[in-house]
């Protein structure tokens, strides 16, 4: 996969290649009759989840919906310039590099714009960057393009450490200006930016990028709602998709709500699911790592005349971490730099018990510091988790919302699930985006009476769970699927949760258990160390 986003939007390029390559045969048509069978065979395999698993719900595309791409320059099989996906992993020692003509989920507007700009960087006298000797000038070009408003960006990233700047800069002029005026299958460039980077790795997303040509940004329209985004922003790579994910998170959230109510958006990118429920709720408050996505955050807010959402450009940790507890007191209450800080804190404290939080976080899930901070905060009565890596971080993420309070382990009441559905952002690959909701546990306390759970003998003390050997029993493991939208054998082996509907059940049966007894804490050790 060439798309280096931290995000939620990974997909096996290579696999889809190497697939139409090999002239795989068309999958099987969804039907009514299909879907039904594909759900009882969920409930087949994972007969005791956490909480129901509603069918999945259908991307209305399937053919060249990804609104994003990012495209590896190299070199093909014969040695000439190329640009496209790669063949492997660089780990396994593979950088080739093949055009994606056969691939399914590239729009037509990009490949048509790689193909003129391939046969430019061949006449280039600048060469190609060289992943292992680490040399060389082009190295990737991202493209966004929006049916919605008919535009396209580009986002071109080059080194110059082994080049001469004027000769850098005079061969992006002559790209730029060679692929300016054309239209892409209908598709107009609006917006051409440079992003210099010598480095090795992935460039840091708020690493700034040079404008060289048209606008800062272009427009995408969602459910009514016109979104600005910037080139590194983060973005719902599927258009069409995301409005079916926007409208069942907006009805998880806020439906049946009636007392006056603020939205916490959490990790909110361009504000794109807090603004589109701006209507139901009293505020919204976003907050987010990429400073990008929050220029473009406010900049939606106003153009769509959206008056009461507040945007915070920060590590949602680094913000919630005493933010929402603190919410709670007047006195004794540390500042949080930052713009909008103090208007959502007044907006928090006087929500006080009405808060809604939705959480969308990067593959590698929330920190534990934001988990924390949400349990604590009585006002968080009901959670919407949006996740886009289901079987690894919102596994640990769901124990850590639904284990059994702790004084000080694991203080605030812990949350249960109610339901969970997933929704199909990535057709013709295995990846889903999985959609819970939970809601505040109100049962008995749930904190461990004085003195229970103590270690006896320092961290050598018995565990009264462990085996013979001195391992935590492993839980019963249930069966893994398999299935895609359009076929039963791919995608339902990630999308019914695998890993993450039997963890979280796992997980939340804890939860229960300890929550509806007073018994003595006890030191579970769970599979994996946690």
């Amino acid at each position: 996969a060439n798309d280096n986003d931290d995000d939620d939007d990974e997909v096996n390029e290579t696999e889809h290649l190497q697939q139409a390559e090999q002239g795989d045969g068309a999958q099987p048509q969804a039907t009514p009759d299909l879907a039904a069978r594909k759900l009882a065979w969920i409930g087949d395999q994972i007969p005791d989840t956490c909480c129901p698993l509603e069918e999945i719900l259908a991307s209305p595309e399937t053919e060249g919906y990804r609104n994003k791409c990012e495209f590896t320059i190299g070199h093909n099989e014969a040695g000439e310039t190329c640009v496209g996906f790669r063949l492997g992993g660089f780990k396994q020692g593979s950088v080739t590099v093949s055009r994606p003509e056969k691939t399914t989920v590239a729009p037509k507007a990009m490949l048509a714009f790689i193909a003129k700009l391939e046969a430019l960087l061949r006449e280039s006298e600048l060469p190609v960057y060289d992943m292992v000797e680490q040399k060389g000038v082009w190295r990737t070009i991202m493209l966004r393009s929006f049916q919605s408003t008919k535009s396209m960006m580009a986002l071109l990233m080059v080194s110059s450490s082994d080049a001469d700047d004027a000769q850098v800069r005079a061969e992006l002029k002559r790209v730029v200006d060679a692929v300016w005026e054309d239209e892409y299958d209908g598709i107009a460039l609006k917006s051409f930016s440079a992003l210099f980077f010598d480095g090795v790795s992935t460039p840091d997303p708020n690493t700034p990028c040079e404008l060289l040509r048209g606008d800062a940004c272009i427009y995408d329209e969602l459910n009514g709602i016109k979104y600005a985004v910037s080139p590194q922003a983060f973005f719902q790579v599927n258009s069409r998709a995301a409005e079916v994910l926007f409208a069942k998170v907006r009805e998880w959230a806020v439906g049946g709500l009636q007392s006056p109510t603020v939205l916490l958006d959490v990790c909110c990118g361009t504000g794109t699911i807090g603004l589109s429920m701006s209507k139901e709720v009293d505020h919204v408050v976003g907050v987010d790592l990429s400073e990008s996505a929050i220029v473009d955050a406010r900049k939606n807010a106003e153009a769509n005349g959206i008056s009461n959402a507040k945007f915070i450009a920060s590590a949602a940790e680094d913000v919630m971490g005493g933010f929402l507890s603190k919410f709670q007191r007047d006195d004794d209450v540390k500042a949080i730099q930052g713009e909008g800080v103090a208007e959502a804190r007044e907006l928090l404290l006087a929500a006080n018990s009405s808060t809604v939080a939705i959480v969308d976080p990067p593959r590698s899930g929330l920190h534990r510091r934001v988990v924390r901070e949400l349990r604590t905060c009585d006002a968080v009565k009901r959670l919407v988790y949006v996740s886009c890596n289901p079987t690894g971080s919102f596994v640990e993420n769901a124990v850590a919302l639904c284990r059994r309070e702790h004084k000080t382990s694991r203080p605030g009441r812990p949350f249960r699930p109610i339901k969970a559905i997933p929704v199909d952002l990535f057709p013709h690959t295995d990846h889903c985006e999985l959609v819970v909701l939970f809601e505040r546990y109100d049962g008995p306390s749930a904190v461990p009476p004085a003195g229970a759970g103590k270690r006896r003998g320092g961290r050598g003390g018995k565990n009264k769970n462990k085996n013979k050997n001195g391992k935590a029993p492993r839980s019963e493991e249930t069966g893994s699927g398999a299935g895609d939208a359009e076929a039963p054998a791919a995608k339902q082996r990630k999308l019914s949760a695998d890993a993450s509907a039997d963890a979280a059940a796992d997980a939340t049966t804890v939860a229960a258990a300890d929550a509806a007894t007073d018994a003595p804490a006890t030191n579970v050790e769970l599979e994996g160390g946690r």
